[in-house]
């Protein structure tokens, strides 16, 4: 079968278009997203650049602030503890009962935990009298009704109960410092047995860690296995005078970092001293 010029013509034709659009659907379109794409992308980084552009030139300004400001908000939170373990909450109470002369029979500590801080305030509701409504109501006076302090904070909420012997007087006594201590930690129960003398103390302890900035760490190379970091010391000499005012030997330096032997002396004992200002003293 012969197709005729104008049929063989309308197929050409008809060939030439798929091949257009097949080129077009294939390559023209997705080049033509990808165009858009990059040019929106180009757009925000010179946006970025411009932030950048502007921003350089206050770099010093602005770390000065950011310190300042850090600074700042240290200082608040410096009303708040910081976290601490049980044996360091101890040097806070243990002086107390050595004061005052005090028994700690039991000791119980819970493990910190997020919290919210709540106040034990209780409200005393206050008598009402016809004649002081009576006024407030001709001079238009309005009394607020009292309510307790509320918080929307989160702390790290540590609870210490100790149980301990003594008598009324102490105890009022202790009380009384604890409030002086003018931090994060709230007397939350507080009971005194007559009879027994046993005084049950439980203290909420609320803290916070704080911000530290130490500017920006610029790397300065790995540290060796020599022990010259600038991170230890080196050991110093012994041999400092002891009590009969004799001046002792010096003692030598020990290998990789160990302590020397520090000098004898009459009857005084030998000190070993090290470059960080401790000392060591054997007898």
């Amino acid at each position: 079968m012969s197709l005729s010029k104008r049929e063989q013509f309308l197929l050409f034709f008809m060939g030439m278009v798929a091949i257009l659009i097949f080129f077009i659907t294939v390559f023209i379109l997705p080049m033509n997203t990808n165009i858009n794409s990059l040019r929106t992308q180009k757009s925000t980084l010179q946006s970025q650049k411009d932030i950048i552009d502007a921003t350089l030139p206050q770099a010093s300004v602005l770390k000065t602030q950011q310190v300042t400001k850090v600074a700042e908000v240290n200082a608040e939170l410096a009303k708040i503890e910081s976290p601490l373990l049980a044996s360091e909450f101890e040097r806070w109470l243990l002086p107390l009962t050595t004061k005052y002369d005090m028994r700690v029979v039991d000791a119980t500590f819970s493990e910190p935990a997020l919290s919210t801080p709540t106040g034990n305030v209780v409200l005393v509701e206050e008598p009402v009298y016809g004649l002081k409504t009576m006024i407030e109501a001709y001079t238009k006076d309005v009394t607020l009704p009292d309510s307790t302090i509320t918080s929307k904070s989160v702390l790290m909420k540590t609870n210490y109960a100790y149980t301990l012997l003594t008598n009324y007087k102490r105890f009022r006594g202790m009380l009384d410092d604890i409030a002086a201590w003018n931090t994060s930690f709230f007397v939350t129960d507080a009971s005194y047995n007559f009879a027994t003398g046993v005084v049950k103390l439980g203290i909420d302890a609320y803290t916070v860690d704080k911000i530290s900035y130490d500017g920006d760490k610029l790397y300065q190379g790995d540290y060796s296995a020599t022990g010259d970091n600038s991170s230890g010391g080196t050991l110093g000499l012994g041999g400092p005078t002891g009590s009969s005012g004799s001046t002792g030997s010096s003692g030598s330096t020990g290998s990789s970092g160990s302590t020397g032997s520090s000098g004898s002396t009459g009857s005084g004992g030998s000190v070993g001293v090290i470059d960080d200002g401790s000392t060591i003293v054997s007898k």
